[in-house]
């Protein structure tokens, strides 16, 4: 089914997914009314059903969310599909529920509206139908009515184009070729060319390899996930208020606590905790080995890590499971990935907050302000001890 630049696709129709996807990465990326981000969604869809590609279709939408003609149609031809996309973001975001049933919720709530019932006496309905409650129990939270017309809780970012688990996939293949590359392509001029050097400078050749890495990690999601749009888009890379970033401070301070607590609660079981940072940073002072690894540290592995573990990651687990699952699930990857039994707990507690971040805020931008506060606090905190 070809989707027209003024419509939505059928609910039960051919497309009807691909559109969601649109309006939600419009909500995130684009913003403003529900108008706009269906006209954006809409055009997207029809770049992509002539043969663009994912850039040009983001543009196309872009284009169509400011043009005044695109609003004036997708508002004259708004109906009960429009109505049915933004109870179903609505119901994924604000209730928290897989995809089968965000789509009876949303079911029941157009229903609802279509009998008369007004947005709140929707937002009811869909949620008893998927969330009963005990007599006098209060609301779940968020399951208020959406604005007019509804487009997810007030503050809350829906998590943009949906991360396919081949894209996934292709980016964890990628990074070990990547990284042979790179490392390949600057360590052997080194050795041939400066191989006294090399041999003597062991702490900047693990800097320069660590570095190198991450580069490596970088290159390899934006080849799988379509270049700088796709950090954007897909996993969520973007900015999307200084509150939001703002918020990532306090959210740090409350982990560290936390990680803090559950390291000496679990000190018993997995053995004594200690930094995973400075056997690197004592290995050397060398000022080549600092400035290459300080914003390694601090800014290039949070970067990379946010956009893997809760853009990739996180980003296609969320489709498939309600946050109480996939937060645990991705929290527990992440802490595993470091290889620090000792620290598990500590990263865990980690790993929970910024997907909660990511949850809350729909950007790894802002996840990464926690990862990379905490990076910075160990690598001063180390640094500090070391020198007195």
């Amino acid at each position: 089914m070809s989707v027209s630049q003024d419509r939505a696709p059928a609910v039960d129709g051919p497309g009807f997914d691909d559109y969601v996807a649109w309006y939600s990465w419009a909500t995130a990326a684009i913003g403003g009314e529900p108008v706009a981000c269906h006209a954006a969604a809409a055009a997207a869809m029809h770049a992509l059903a002539e043969g663009h590609n994912y850039d040009a279709a983001a543009a196309a939408g872009r284009d169509a969310a400011a043009s005044d003609a695109a609003l004036e149609r997708t508002r004259a031809a708004y109906g009960a599909p429009h109505r049915y996309v933004e109870w179903l973001v609505w119901a994924r975001t604000s209730l928290g529920l897989p995809d089968a049933r965000s789509h009876e919720a949303a079911a029941a709530a157009v229903q609802s509206i279509a009998a008369g019932g007004t947005r709140q006496n929707a937002a009811d309905a869909a949620t008893r139908l998927v969330l009963p409650a005990a007599p006098g129990a209060p609301e779940p939270d968020g399951a208020a009515a959406p604005e007019e017309p509804p487009a997810g809780p007030a503050g809350r970012r829906e998590l943009g184009i949906p991360v396919s688990g081949r894209r996934l996939l292709l980016a964890l293949a990628l990074w070990p070729v990547a990284s042979a590359l790179v490392l390949f392509v600057t360590f052997l001029p080194l050795v041939l060319v400066a191989g006294a050097w090399f041999n003597s400078h062991e702490a900047d050749i693990t800097a320069i390899g660590t570095a190198e890495l991450y580069v490596a990690l970088l290159a390899a999601l934006m080849l799988a996930f379509g270049g700088p749009a796709g950090l954007r888009d897909r996993l969520g890379f973007r900015f999307t208020s200084v509150g939001h970033l703002l918020l990532g401070l306090p959210v740090w301070f409350a982990t560290l606590i936390a990680g803090v607590v559950l390291l000496l609660a679990f000190e018993p079981l997995l053995g004594q905790s200690q930094s995973n940072v400075a056997p690197l940073l004592r290995s050397s002072f060398d000022p080549l080995f600092v400035a290459v690894i300080v914003p390694t540290l601090c800014l290039l592995a949070p970067a990379c890590e946010e956009m893997l573990f809760r853009g990739a990651l996180y980003g296609w687990l969320r489709r498939r499971a309600p946050v109480v699952l996939a937060v645990p699930v991705t929290a527990a990857l992440f802490a595993g990935a470091h290889l620090l039994p000792p620290l598990f707990p500590f990263l865990f507690a980690a790993g929970v907050s910024t997907a909660l971040v990511r949850e809350r805020t729909g950007s790894t931008l802002n996840s990464f302000v926690v990862h990379a506060a905490q990076n910075t606090f160990a690598v001063a905190a180390t640094y500090y001890t070391l020198t007195h």
